[in-house]
């Protein structure tokens, strides 16, 4: 660029239009020294087969895993609308014969010394088969009694009559039970009552029942 200024300088007069197309010659060979290049890239990678369609893009969706419902069942019908709350019904008597407590009785049948005392007592009360407190006894419970007899020495003996037992009230209560010694009085009532029992002319203690 110095060696051209200097050319021009040397041929002495420049004209004004010499000199005018020098700057332009200049401006031009500025913005070539100047320009850049630069590489267009494509925009989307072509499909160098023409036949292939393009992929689709495949969408996941998840699916929700439904948790079982469990039916809760109806309650029964009550059979008796009118009351809501019906009382249980009675249950057959799974244990007629329950094992009754050990006091240490029992028959001593090699003796036989008169009778000299009978013991009246209640020995247990049941119900359903299953002991219950007392006193007093419910209406529907079953009362065991027992009666000992003894001799002078006060030692369990035998008897040689037939013991009788004694009641005030038998309209709340039924006698049953398989043995003289051991009646059985199934409560059907409310009320109170005395029994006694008798044998080869010994009368025992009065012992006195309450059902409630």
């Amino acid at each position: 660029m110095q060696s051209f200024m200097r050319f021009l300088a040397d041929e002495g007069e420049v004209p004004m239009r010499k000199a005018a197309f020098a700057s332009t010659l200049m401006a031009a060979v500025a913005v070539l020294g100047c320009q850049t290049l630069t590489e267009v890239m494509p925009t989307a990678a072509q499909n160098s087969n023409p036949n292939q369609p393009n992929p689709v893009p495949v969408v996941v969706v998840p699916i929700p895993i439904p948790t079982p419902i469990v039916a809760t069942p109806a309650p029964a019908p009550n059979p008796n609308p009118g009351n809501p709350n019906p009382a249980p019904s009675a249950q057959p008597n799974p244990n007629p014969n329950p094992n009754p407590p050990d006091n240490g009785g029992g028959d001593v049948p090699d003796n036989t010394n008169p009778v000299a005392k009978l013991t009246a007592k209640v020995y247990f009360v049941e119900n359903y088969g299953q002991i219950v407190d007392y006193p007093p006894a419910h209406v529907g419970d079953r009362i065991h009694l027992d009666v000992t007899p003894t001799d002078s020495s006060n030692h369990h003996t035998q008897v040689r009559g037939s013991l009788r037992w004694t009641y005030s009230n038998t309209s709340i209560v039924n006698v049953t039970g398989a043995s003289a010694f051991n009646p059985v009085l199934e409560a059907r009532d409310t009320g109170d009552l005395t029994a006694y029992a008798e044998v080869d002319g010994v009368r025992s203690n009065t012992i006195s029942i309450t059902i409630r």
